[in-house]
């Protein structure tokens, strides 16, 4: 992906991110464990602009704010963001 894509114009004005953390992001390859929230976590993670994802052995973390989901649906997207945000996170801070 390249750096001056316009999809990710309004993350680099940010200055959490800013163009250096896009280039981190367009660079990334984050790996991605088997859960019920894995397609929306790497929707969410392409989105973000990184480059692909790869599939991990290692298991998903346990979702500390699955009791405030009743429907399963729900709490499957707001996993996978959770986990997708998690990532970006730790992406931008290196």
């Amino acid at each position: 992906m390249k750096l001056d894509d316009p999809r990710f114009s309004r993350q680099v004005r940010l200055a959490d991110v800013g163009a250096p953390g896009q280039a981190r992001l367009c660079a990334a390859e984050p790996a991605i464990a088997d859960s019920s929230g894995a397609s929306i976590q790497t929707s969410y993670l392409l989105r973000a602009g990184v480059r692909c994802v790869t599939p991990s052995a290692q298991p998903p973390p346990a979702f500390p704010h699955e009791e405030h989901f009743r429907h399963e649906t729900s709490r499957d997207v707001a996993f996978g963001a959770w986990l997708a945000l998690g990532q970006i996170r730790e992406i931008l801070a290196h």
